[in-house]
């Protein structure tokens, strides 16, 4: 999905001097389901926990800023019969993330070292994350983090994107930006980003070379392409 916005005619593209990554599926490979499979031993049950209880808006809330295990008690409360779950989410929630995506911390060095801004604008608690950026270095090159757990606003809000404009002296035709979730791409996109979906880095890489950010001589993160599938 290629995706510019209104105010981003190809003109602009020499203006661009940042690139802003989302963070779950795209620098690490955030699923409930990593942990949730070995708690769960059926996968319709798991399902049904996920689209039932431990909802996107559930997760939303903890996004936002609420406490993992205040959120984790509210919901105990109201789905008894998931305590087991529930509980297994707060005291294991690193193991939703088992690692990094493949092939994203070599894109982000190779822009680095091409000169490129690269920050990071994610709906994250400030409290996982800070489970998540320990073994990650990858985040502590970045020139800046905007999450959603520090200021009580979430993609696809505009104002969070504003706020990286702002803390980043960037306007948005200068920003590209990688999100796994169509509806934050195309939020992005009628702010004026040059905003595209993430699938792998290689892909990722290539919208890069197309945008003219980065050469087409091939980087690491083309190792990191995701096979097709049959």
């Amino acid at each position: 999905m290629h995706t510019t916005g209104p105010n981003t005619p190809t003109d602009h593209l020499s203006d661009i001097t940042c690139v802003a990554f989302d963070f779950g599926r795209v620098v690490v490979d955030w699923d409930p389901r990593h942990l949730f499979r070995q708690v769960f031993t059926d996968h319709d049950e798991m399902e049904h926990f996920l689209a039932h209880v431990l909802t996107p808006d559930e997760n939303l809330r903890l996004d936002l800023g609420m406490p993992l295990a205040e959120l984790v008690a509210d919901l105990v409360e109201r789905h008894p019969d998931s305590s087991v779950a529930l509980e297994a989410w707060r005291d294991r929630w690193v193991e939703t993330i088992p690692g990094p995506i493949a092939g994203t911390a070599d894109l982000i060095a190779e822009l680095l070292g091409a000169g490129l801004r690269v920050v990071g604008l994610s709906n994250f608690s400030a409290e996982t994350f800070a489970l998540v950026r320990r073994p990650n270095d990858v985040f502590d090159a970045m020139h800046d983090i905007v999450l959603s757990g520090h200021h009580g606003v979430a993609k696809p809000d505009p104002a969070i994107f504003e706020l990286l404009c702002e803390r980043n002296a960037v306007q948005p035709h200068n920003v590209v930006f990688f999100d796994d979730a169509v509806g934050n791409v195309t939020a992005a996109a009628r702010l004026g980003f040059h905003s595209r979906l993430f699938t792998d880095a290689a892909t990722a890489r290539h919208d890069l070379v197309e945008l003219r950010v980065l050469d087409a001589t091939p980087g690491a993160a083309d190792a990191a392409r995701t096979p097709p599938r049959p």
